[in-house]
């Protein structure tokens, strides 16, 4: 992966035959549990202005506008930020790898067994370890090759 190197991303998109930049188009939209969607894509629209990318954000609704226009595959050349977030592991998990969402990527018997305990505990510290837990198993599922820390076992620390 590369690090934060604007001149970098420049010459590789030149390379790339985009010499003077391109546009692009993004969502921007609200998800319950990820505040840092709106500020995250914010962010990147910034950072790609910098290399010559100049990124429209087009506000749009999840529900409404995103998800019909991927199921109808009518999103290409959208960008969309979904960062992985603690706070929003329960919707990650079911649009991801639950079969649930468009995006499915992975599942296991292990993973559909924490999920249903998942959905069955109330006391908010019990909720959080296993969600860390959850978490961990796709890590190290889908990280073999890198090595990837394990999320902390307790989110006090």
């Amino acid at each position: 992966m590369y690090g934060y190197d604007p001149q970098a991303a420049k010459r590789l998109l030149t390379e790339a035959g985009y010499p003077k930049g391109f546009k692009a188009k993004a969502w921007l939209f609200p998800f319950a549990g990820a505040p840092e969607l709106i500020p995250v894509m914010e962010a990147i629209q910034v950072q790609l202005r910098e290399i010559g990318v100049e990124l429209a954000l087009e506000e749009a609704d999840w529900s409404a506008t995103v998800r019909p226009k991927l199921r109808e595959r009518k999103a290409s050349g959208y960008l969309w930020a979904l960062p992985p977030s603690k706070k929003a592991v329960e919707a990650q998990l079911q649009t991801f790898n639950m079969g649930k969402g468009l995006p499915h990527i992975f599942e296991t018997d292990e993973l559909y067994k924490m999920w249903e305990d998942l959905l069955q505990i109330a006391e908010e510290a019990r909720q959080n370890n296993l969600s860390i837990s959850l978490l961990n198993v796709l890590r190290s599922a889908l990280c073999r090759t890198q090595q990837v820390k394990p999320l902390q076992q307790s989110l006090s620390s």
